[in-house]
């Protein structure tokens, strides 16, 4: 599956808490929507965030737990064994948000809104309940490796003029464009499976340019050119100059503790 993603909109999942009261627009909601089962089996998703509209093709209920709270889905646990199965169509539109009004808000606060909204279609039409635990899990140090970095090193402040970040993933190589540190972490966390904290000291308002590409794991045999190429973890070292190293420390998990189906529409 291949992933397009604007991350002046949404720069995928990060650790920012799912509290809609502390953006700029505090109120916003998804005051229109429709749900309804995807059936296809096809195996893809697209989904796109616009500046008041959000749109979900083929995605699951763990999915938007994760883009509302900030967590990965193998560590949301509780969820009803039916919500591990369906897949769903969605289409929301808060009619009352001025989309000006949020192309002038920082990447922080179009996150934590977007984070808001999800939380709140989950709310009213799952009838959602969680709780969040701390424990102690493997975790990942993004630090650089000695030699220092491999991409450009300079980059561009983050919301200026020709600097609005994008970047597209798939299965084993990643490109990006005015992209922040951490959200090269963030993304490379699906990846690891592992949660990865970033260390290396690079400014988090500045947006680098990066190319990625490693070995796709595959079952069974592998093709002659990914045989050639790198493992996540080297290529990393090689292409980017920086390094996974194992440490410990507090992760964010979600227990959820009640989730009913929603009502076709």
């Amino acid at each position: 599956m291949v992933l397009a993603l604007s991350l002046s909109v949404a720069g995928g999942v990060a650790q920012v808490p799912a509290d809609a009261a502390k953006t700029a627009i505090p109120n916003a909601v998804f005051d229109v929507s429709t749900m309804k089962p995807n059936h296809s089996e096809d195996g893809s998703v697209n989904v796109n965030w616009g500046e008041n509209t959000y749109t979900a093709k083929n995605v699951q209920v763990d999915s938007l737990l994760s883009v509302a709270f900030g967590v990965r889905e193998d560590l949301i646990t509780g969820l009803p064994a039916w919500a591990k199965s369906m897949h769903f169509d969605i289409v929301a539109k808060a009619t009352e948000l001025d989309p000006e009004t949020v192309k002038k808000l920082t990447r922080e606060q179009r996150r934590e809104l977007m984070q808001g909204m999800i939380l709140h279609l989950l709310e009213e039409r799952f009838h959602v309940k969680t709780h969040t635990e701390m424990k102690e899990l493997p975790v990942y140090d993004l630090v650089i490796a000695k030699g220092g970095i491999k991409f450009d090193g300079a980059g561009k402040k983050l919301g200026v003029e020709g600097c609005k970040g994008w970047m597209m993933s798939s299965d084993n190589d990643m490109k990006l464009q005015c992209v922040p540190i951490d959200m090269l972490a963030s993304n490379l966390e699906y990846r690891a499976e592992r949660t990865i904290i970033d260390k290396t000291g690079l400014p988090k308002d500045v947006g680098y340019d990066m190319e990625l590409k490693w070995r796709r794991e595959t079952e069974g045999a592998a093709s002659d050119a990914d045989l050639q190429l790198p493992t996540l973890f080297d290529a990393l070292q090689e292409q980017l100059g920086l390094k996974l190293e194992s440490s410990k420390g507090p992760v964010k998990t979600l227990v959820v503790d009640q989730m009913e189906k929603p009502t076709e529409n």
